[in-house]
Parts: C-alpha cells; sequence; structure tokens
C-alpha cells in the first residue's frame, strides 16, 4: 500500500532503523510502541508538530493519531503543526529551526502565549509587530548557559565519563557473581546471561545448501554454496579444501569478518594458502550483511545515506527485539551445522578465526573527528571487530570447537566509554552487555581450548599496548592460567606469519 493511500493512516508506522536512537526505540515493533506515542503523552498540553520540509500535513500518519488523542480531551486548538518548504531531497532540508519553519511556527506562539513576530516575517497587522527588530542572530555568548570560568568552578564531568563510571561498577559486581561460582558453571551463567542480551542466537540445524559451482585450484579445490537460514535470509560461503585431502575427511578452519570472504582472498590470501597447505581447509561465510549481502560496498558510518547502512541494519534489529550481532552469529552456527553433517569435513576438528582488514588509528590521533563528517588533516578508521567477536561467541555456545584465533578484535566494551569519541560500528552493540560483564569475561569462559588473541583494539580502533592488555583481558590470563596455561598465547602489535603453523599445531 502507497504511504500516500488514505487507508495507510490506518496502519502503524513504526519507521526504520536511524542514526537517532529516540526514532528507532528498542523493543519499539515488537512492543508495539512508537515514538508518535511518547509525542502524544503530551496532550492536553500543548504541542506542535514540526518538519523540515513542506510536508502535506494530512497525510501524515502520526497527525491523524495527534488529532485523535487531543480530540478525547476536547483540546484540538491545542495542537498545531509547522513546517519547512520543499520536497525531499531539496534545499528545504536542514537540522534546526531555520527561517521557513519559523515563519510557519510563529504565528502559533503569538496565538498560545502572545509572542510577538519578528517584524521580518511580519504576515499581520498586530500592533506589536510594527516594532521593526534587527532580524540578525543572537551573539553565542547571550545562548551561553554556562561560562568557561563557571563551568571550571562546578567540576562538571562529561557524559562518557559518567558512563564509564557506571559501566565500570556494572562490569565489576558481574565479576563478584562470577567470583562466587565454581569455575564449572562459569561458563553456562556467561552463556545465559549473553543470550538474554543477544536475543535469537539459535542456529538452522538443516540449513537448505545450494551449490552453485566448484572450481579446481593449484592448491585444493573451491566450492561456491548458498545455505537459507531463515525465509528472506541467504548466507553464501566458499569451501576451500585441500588438494592432498580431497577424498578424506578434513579438519576446517572458518574464517569471519565484516568483509567478508572477499576480503579474506583479498587481504590474507598468504594465511588461506598456509592452512590449506597445512592440510586444513577453509570456509568463508559472509554472515547476514557482510560481504556481498552487504547492502553496500561502501563501509563507513555515513555510507551511501545520512544515516549509514550498518545503522539502519543493527537499529532495526533492535527495534524488532533482536540484535545484528545476534543474528549474525546465529548465521555463523548454522554454518557451522552444515559444515558439521557434511561427509568430507572432520566434525570434531574445527576451528574459528575472526580478523578485520581495516587499518588501525596512531596512539596520538591529530584530531578526532566525528566519523560522517571528516575532512582532515588525518583520516580516521573505523575499527570492525565483529569477526573477533563472532568467533568468541561462535567458541562460546559451540562445544565442540577446536581452536579460536582472533585478530584485531575489540579489547573491551567499556574502552568505547572511555572517550568522547570513538570509532566502533553501531552493528557490534549490544545495550546492557556490561551488565553481565565485559568481552574478557566472555573470552574466559573459553578455557582451556587453544585460544590466539592478536593486535587488539580500543574504542578508538588504536592498538593496545602489552601493559593495557594484561589489564583489560586479565580474566582471560587468570582462567587459562588456572586451566591450561600453554593454551594461550597473546601477542600485541601486528600480527605474525606462524598463523598457519598455530592452527596446525591445535587442530
Amino acid at each position: 500500500m502507497r504511504r500516500d493511500d488514505p487507508r495507510s493512516r490506518e496502519l502503524a508506522d513504526p519507521g526504520w532503523g536511524d542514526w537517532e536512537s529516540q526514532r528507532a526505540l528498542q523493543q519499539s515493533i515488537v512492543d508495539q510502541f512508537f515514538p508518535w506515542m511518547i509525542a502524544a503523552s503530551v496532550a492536553p498540553r500543548r504541542l506542535i508538530f514540526s518538519h523540515e520540509l513542506g510536508w502535506d500535513i494530512e497525510k501524515l500518519q502520526s497527525w491523524t493519531r495527534f488529532k485523535k488523542v487531543f480530540s478525547l480531551y476536547n483540546t484540538l486548538d491545542h495542537l498545531a503543526e509547522a513546517h519547512g518548504v520543499g520536497t525531499f531531497p531539496g534545499p528545504g532540508e536542514c537540522w534546526h529551526i531555520g527561517g521557513d519553519q519559523r515563519k510557519s511556527l510563529e504565528p502559533t506562539l503569538e496565538k498560545w502565549f502572545g509572542v510577538p513576530i519578528p517584524f521580518s516575517d511580519l504576515s499581520n497587522s498586530v500592533h506589536a509587530n510594527l516594532t521593526k527588530e534587527p532580524g540578525d542572530r543572537r551573539p553565542e555568548s547571550e545562548l551561553d548557559v554556562l561560562n568557561p570560568a563557571i563551568a571550571s568552578e562546578l567540576k562538571m564531568r562529561s557524559v562518557h565519563e559518567l558512563t564509564h563510571q557506571i559501566g565500570r561498577s556494572k562490569v565489576a559486581a558481574a565479576r563478584s557473581q562470577l567470583a562466587e561460582l565454581e569455575p564449572r558453571l562459569r561458563q553456562e551463567w556467561i552463556r545465559s546471561k549473553w543470550k538474554s542480551k543477544l536475543r535469537d542466537i539459535e542456529p538452522n540445524s538443516r540449513p537448505q545448501a545450494i551449490l552453485h559451482w566448484s572450481k579446481r585450484v593449484p592448491n585444493g579445490e573451491v566450492e561456491a554454496i548458498t545455505l537459507d537460514v531463515e525465509p528472506g535470509i541467504v548466507v553464501p560461503l566458499l569451501l576451500l579444501r585441500p588438494a592432498a585431502s580431497l577424498k578424506k575427511r578434513v579438519p576446517i578452519v572458518v574464517g569471519v569478518s565484516e568483509g567478508g570472504k572477499e576480503g579474506f582472498l583479498a587481504a590474507r590470501s598468504h594465511e588461506i594458502e598456509g592452512l590449506l597447505k597445512a592440510g586444513l581447509a577453509v570456509c568463508l561465510p559472509d554472515v547476514r550483511g557482510t560481504g556481498e549481502t552487504s547492502p553496500t560496498p561502501r563501509r563507513d558510518p555515513d555510507g551511501d545515506t545520512i544515516d549509514g547502512d550498518e545503522i539502519v541494519l543493527s537499529s532495526t534489529e533492535l527495534m524488532l527485539g533482536q540484535t545484528l550481532l545476534g543474528q549474525r552469529l546465529k548465521d555463523l552456527r548454522t554454518v557451522l551445522a552444515y559444515l558439521r553433517s557434511r561427509p568430507d569435513i572432520d566434525s570434531g576438528r574445527l576451528g574459528l578465526w575472526g580478523d578485520s582488514f581495516v587499518p588501525v588509528n596512531p596512539a596520538h590521533l591529530l584530531i578526532d573527528e566525528q566519523p560522517n563528517w571528516q575532512i582532515g588533516p588525518e583520516i580516521q578508521h573505523q575499527a570492525e571487530p565483529l569477526g573477533g567477536l563472532l568467533a568468541l561467541l561462535g567458541a562460546l555456545y559451540e562445544n565442540n570447537l577446536r581452536a579460536i584465533a582472533i585478530r584485531r578484535g575489540l579489547s573491551s566494551y567499556l574502552s568505547i566509554l572511555e572517550d568522547r569519541f570513538t570509532y566502533v560500528p553501531e552493528d557490534i552493540i549490544v545495550p546492557g552487555i556490561l551488565e553481565d560483564g565485559d568481552i574478557a569475561d566472555a573470552t574466559a569462559a573459553l578455557a582451556p581450548r587453544p585460544l590466539l588473541i592478536e593486535g587488539l583494539v580500543d574504542g578508538r580502533n588504536r592498538a593496545v599496548s602489552e601493559d593495557v592488555l594484561r589489564q583489560e583481558i586479565g580474566p582471560v590470563y587468570k582462567a587459562y592460567q588456572e586451566k591450561s596455561p600453554d593454551a594461550l598465547t597473546v601477542r600485541s602489535g601486528e600480527p605474525i606469519s606462524d598463523f598457519a603453523e598455530w592452527f596446525r599445531g591445535h587442530m
């Protein structure tokens, strides 16, 4: 049904994912609680419904509902609208109250509160408006709530400092609960708590698989396959098998990253070749919204729209009562279920490899900038820790994985709150996750399985130094020290070349 069809005004309009959280309320679709309800709750007080462009107000679903709510109080005269000019996209777009909006807003303010209409916007003969006032904007000094002197006396802390303190207290409380549990129960605690935050992560145990083509390559054979995870969700993957093992069951390493299989082939061909020569098969899936299933080939916070595709996808999942990270974990677990069903794969020897292919930011940036307004003098790269998180979570919920490698993953969710500027995508955010520990606590639950951690980054996509790393992943060191010290390998800085050998030694 077209949005301008009169019947559409009788339907709920939840909107879609947006970078402004008030437009994309968590659980709003699944709970049928939409932003217009918050605005309508103002009734019977006064409400001005405003748009930046020249929308036809009578065709908007929210306006129809506002009128109905205010009618219940017999206060339709307490409801008004203001608008700009033109259509979208067009010159009328603005992120503030511009001149066109003021012209439709001022008559309402005059009617309700007696606020005079400025002479420059005059369209009536009210006596109070006959005195011409300067049309220039007021100086910023008149708008200051706090000047620097008063602000310094108050010793006010920034929002990120406050949220970091809250996050730290929540993580500390979770770790206190973990410390009271027996070691064998800690993994179940983490699994249960994190699943409640990730939402639906259960795999399709019998996905439909379609082989599209297979080719012989110098070191083996490649198959292009798609898996139907659920209606409308298809995961394409490449399966590479070593030439010397085409007639026997082989161990396999599954590589996951935001860049997908194409990113692996372009940036990690040396490692893939090493794994094949070591007799290990390699599977490279594109979980939903990554690789060839990404809605746009451009990957950055701004994307091809002002909202950014990763923001649209992730916030829409939150509105639906899910998380995009949890949905991608479901895809990965479905891939693992498929691989276990293949007669040519040794289901008892599966490994996970999570990676990122983006450059790391320098320790000291020349200047921090909002991601979608970068103009220089230095490019700030956004971290892509999805691969590392999926490798961690895949191993957390799949017991029979033999070895796990995490490269350029996120050191902690807390690190995102250490600065007012962050360089991480919204699609790895899990609301409330710090209530149940941090990344290190989930990683510690993998002990004693072999684990390789290389080149972790913080919330600003900077390499984490060895000293800071020991603090960040302290629970991991402790868990492996108690169970299997030799199974843990942690390296800061750039990855080194014995990657394939590490997997072969532990598979």
